[in-house]
């Protein structure tokens, strides 16, 4: 069984809100867009919570594949303040 790592972090969002959106707000629409061609193609899988201009995202999968996709988040200009909550070792499950 390989290794798996969990990884939560916070972050908060840099772009403006566009409040008059009945549905999902475009930019994190076109966050989870991304994430979904991303993630796969990694091996990681993600929750992702998005509210008052916060994002909430549990990250799993091969540590090394976790790590590169949080250095990608750390890079994007769309979050700042990002702060690791929780990073479960492999095996610690």
């Amino acid at each position: 069984m390989p290794a798996i790592l969990q990884l939560l972090y916070a972050s908060r969002i840099t772009f403006r809100e566009n409040a008059s959106s009945q549905d999902i707000e475009p930019e994190v629409r076109r966050i989870l867009m991304q994430s979904r061609q991303n993630e796969p193609r990694s091996g990681v899988v993600g929750a992702l919570y998005y509210g008052d201009g916060d994002f909430f995202q549990c990250l799993e999968g091969e540590p090394e594949a976790v790590r590169d996709t949080l250095e990608r988040i750390l890079r994007d200009d769309r979050h700042e303040e990002v702060r690791i909550l929780r990073e479960q070792p492999p095996g610690k499950h």
